[in-house]
C-alpha cells in the first residue's frame, strides 16, 4: 500500500474466500478490528504500511480474528499492553502477540477489561 493510503474498511465476506479454511466469529472479527485500530494508534506508519494491499489486510486480519477467538479479553488486553513494555519500535507479528496473551498477564485494572467484551 503507498504511504497515505489506507486501507478500507474490512469486508466481511472475504472470509468466504476458499483460502479461509475456517471462518472466525464475527464478535471475533470485531475484536480484530479494534485491535488493528489499537495497534494502528500505538504503532502508526509502521503498522499502517505493513499491509500493502485491502485484500491482503482482510487476509491478515482473518488470521488474527481466528487467534483473538481463543484468547480472553484480559489476555488481549495484557498483549497490548506488552507490546508496549517491549520497547519495541515495530509491532508484533501474530505468533508474537499471542505469546504476549498467553503469558501468565498481571490482573487488569476493572477500568480496562471491558474494552472487548
Amino acid at each position: 500500500m503507498h504511504k497515505n493510503q489506507n486501507p478500507s474498511t474490512f469486508d466481511p465476506n472475504y472470509s468466504q474466500h476458499p483460502l479461509s479454511a475456517i471462518a472466525p466469529t464475527a464478535q471475533a472479527l470485531e475484536q480484530a478490528t479494534i485491535l488493528f485500530s489499537r495497534l494502528g494508534a500505538i504503532y502508526r506508519n509502521l503498522w499502517i504500511d505493513g499491509f500493502q494491499s485491502v485484500e491482503e489486510l482482510n487476509a491478515v486480519k482473518i488470521e488474527w480474528a481466528k487467534q483473538l477467538d481463543r484468547l480472553s479479553p484480559i489476555q488481549i488486553e495484557a498483549a497490548i499492553q506488552a507490546c508496549i513494555d517491549s520497547g519495541n519500535r515495530f509491532p508484533p507479528n501474530l505468533p508474537e502477540f499471542v505469546r504476549y496473551a498467553t503469558t501468565a498477564p498481571e490482573p487488569l485494572p476493572k477500568s480496562r477489561r471491558k474494552i472487548y467484551q
